[in-house]
């Protein structure tokens, strides 16, 4: 897949996030980045641009108040997704993003959604945050960190507030399909939904795995944090 990458930063903070966030992706993976598109500059937002399902977007843009910056809305309205694997992100200061994600990810319709995406939903960690629109779930094999948690203030929250679907149609915790109880993926058409608000033993666990790929390419520094 053609990794691309989107931002709108008058400071540079947001270009440098996102550029991290696809050159980490890039670290583990075979891409290279297809198209790097800065429409910060009002001369940059004149044509939509059209992706497909063979494409990779991470695409960023920062918080104004709670809320998208206004002057983009007919600009993100132009772009096409056509089925291509989106990471939307929105970067903010010291208060909250409000409902800047939201506003992110209704360019996310569930006409992007096409058969076979996987989904990952990982901003929404409190009630009434929401980054995909409810109908997605519906067709969707959904999948959880903590069930008790996303049902409370997950992601997952939202279609069982709207009736969309129920608590039953969550298929299973993370840990259930790691120990090969469950099964994730039945078919390459499966729409399948990951909802995670974070857990202590993921925060351990990758705390772990950083700790010994220190360790092995002999960097960081060692602090004595009892003494």
């Amino acid at each position: 897949m053609d990794v691309n990458i989107m931002y709108f930063s008058a400071t540079g903070t947001t270009k440098k996030i996102i550029k991290s966030l696809a050159n980490n992706f890039l670290e583990v993976t075979d891409n290279k980045i297809k198209k790097e598109v800065d429409f910060t500059l009002i001369h940059n937002r004149k044509e939509g641009i059209d992706f497909n399902k063979n494409d990779i977007l991470f695409i960023g843009v920062p918080v104004y108040a709670g809320r998208v910056p206004n002057i983009l809305l007919k600009y993100l309205n132009k772009i096409k997704g056509n089925g291509a694997f989106v990471i939307p992100v929105v970067v903010y200061g010291n208060r909250n993003y409000d409902d800047a994600l939201i506003e992110l990810n209704d360019i996310v319709k569930k006409d992007w959604i096409t058969n076979g995406m996987h989904i990952i939903a990982v901003g929404a960690d409190m009630a009434g945050k929401q980054e995909l629109e409810s109908d997605i779930f519906k067709d969707a094999r959904i999948f959880v960190d903590s069930k008790a948690q996303c049902i409370q203030r997950g992601e997952t929250r939202n279609p069982i507030i709207e009736e969309k679907i129920l608590e039953s149609d969550i298929q299973a915790e993370l840990s259930t399909i790691l120990l090969n109880n469950k099964k994730g993926r039945i078919s390459d058409k499966d729409i399948t939904i990951f909802d995670t608000t974070g857990m202590g033993v993921q925060d351990n666990t990758l705390a772990f795995m950083i700790y010994h790929k220190a360790l092995a390419l002999k960097i960081g520094k060692k602090f004595d944090f009892l003494g």
